[in-house]
């Protein structure tokens, strides 16, 4: 997926999705700085699921049902579509 679809999946602006990828997000207990996997494309980036799920996971574990998985994301967005 691209940085678009990501940030769609996210709810996040562009921005911070490039701060995830680049500099890494701090997760809320344990201040772990956590990076979002992608592969530079051009003026865009290459992001697979099972990053986008293995990121998610992370901040998942310190707030349980704060950070739902890719599956439960991608049905909440084709729902309010």
């Amino acid at each position: 997926m691209n940085l678009r679809e990501t940030t769609q999946l996210l709810g996040w602006n562009r921005e911070k999705v490039e701060i995830a990828i680049v500099e890494g997000i701090k997760k809320p207990r344990t201040n772990e700085v956590i990076r979002l996997s992608a592969t530079p494309q051009r003026a865009d980036y290459d992001i697979k699921e099972d990053d986008v799920d293995s990121f998610l996971a992370a901040f998942e574990a310190e707030e349980p049902g704060r950070y739902p998985p890719i599956f439960v994301r991608l049905r909440r967005t084709r729902c309010s579509s």
